[in-house]
């Protein structure tokens, strides 16, 4: 048996959130998970940036309810789990990041435990393991009324069929095993799933599409990014399942450089992609001294050649003109082929 394993790593490392002040209010929890939501939850105002994780997630926490009281049962929360000097950190390992995002599920699940069992997620039983060996709490796995951590997957290995399927398994090809829904359960959060572990995401939300299934800072976006290359799940998960996600919350940094042919030479600038549902994505530059800007509010999320484009297009550096500073960038593939998705959630 010869087994050709490429490997490909896509690095996308957050950069700094300038946030701003404020004080958020905690909003309670409506009675059912499709009940209507008070008309302060639907104004299309736009939001304050949070200015502390805890404030990310309450905020992702109001989008949410706003999300599912419009129908959606797909849901996207995205925001960095760390500081920037803990996510850069070469001494920070995955299971840091693990933690945080378990630490802030929690948080997030609470705020619609009255509803019913809110059950996080792990891909597999030793991540579920790690995750309630980190919470340490007297219940175990049930560490709050209604919230339940839990792993919808069976042991692969012990499952598997054919030396093919062992192999695959041990490689993260969920192939063997199965996906099994939480009993009681009124909402799911997903959590530190892999690309090679979406499909089991998707089976999940296929044996009751009623329940609402919340995917909490997997970083879809770098997940897609692996869609088709060998041993990893085809573009058309994405076509069919990914492209469904509704955005409720999301906060994502990007940083860019452009090099001149005179001083300063170069020119580092970032900027952050900030949507709160129901209001629109607002494309924020940061300007220094802890201060932003908001460049362009659409109703589409932008493609990240616009969002840099318009970042660039707000730069002012004195003596450098816009065409100077302007610099060619592409599509990714999931933004080219609209075509062929089935919903248009995933940037509405």
């Amino acid at each position: 048996w010869t087994i050709i394993i490429v490997c490909v790593l896509c690095s996308t490392i957050t950069r700094t959130l300038s946030f701003v002040n404020i004080h958020n209010s905690y909003v309670r929890s409506t009675t059912k998970f499709e009940e209507q939501i008070s008309t302060s939850l639907r104004s299309t105002s736009t939001p304050t940036l949070p200015s502390t994780f805890l404030d990310c997630v309450r905020q992702a926490a109001t989008s949410a309810k706003a999300a599912l009281a419009d129908g959606n049962k797909l849901i996207e929360i995205e925001f960095p789990p760390l500081p920037l000097e803990l996510l850069e950190d070469s001494s920070s390992s995955a299971r840091d990041i693990a933690d945080a995002n378990t630490r802030w599920a929690i948080e997030f699940a609470q705020s619609f435990s009255s509803q019913g069992q809110v059950s996080i997620i792990f891909p597999d039983q030793p991540e579920l393991d790690d995750a309630i060996k980190y919470v340490d709490m007297e219940n175990g796995a049930n560490p709050y009324p209604n919230v339940t951590l839990a792993t919808i997957r069976s042991d692969s290995i012990k499952n598997a069929r054919s030396i093919d399927q062992i192999i695959l398994s041990i490689f993260g090809a969920t192939v063997a095993g199965t996906v099994q829904a939480v009993e009681n359960t009124a909402m799911y959060v997903a959590l530190v799933s892999s690309t090679q572990e979406l499909p089991d995401l998707e089976k999940l939300h296929n044996l009751d599409p009623s329940i609402p299934l919340v995917l909490f800072n997997l970083r879809l976006d770098v997940l897609r990014g692996d869609l088709g290359l060998p041993l990893f799940p085809g573009r058309d998960l994405h076509h069919r399942f990914l492209s469904r996600f509704k955005p409720a919350f999301y906060m994502k940094n990007r940083s860019f450089a452009t090099s001149l042919r005179k001083p300063p030479f170069l020119v580092n600038y970032s900027g952050l992609l900030y949507r709160a549902y129901p209001s629109p994505y607002q494309s924020i530059l940061n300007v220094g001294g802890a201060k932003n800007k908001v460049v362009r509010s659409t109703g589409e999320r932008p493609t990240n050649m616009d969002f840099k484009d318009w970042l660039t297009e707000a730069l002012q550096i004195k003596g450098v003109s816009q065409d100077e500073l302007r610099t060619r960038s592409n599509l990714v593939w999931w933004e080219k082929e609209l075509d062929k998705e089935s919903s248009s959630s995933w940037r509405m």
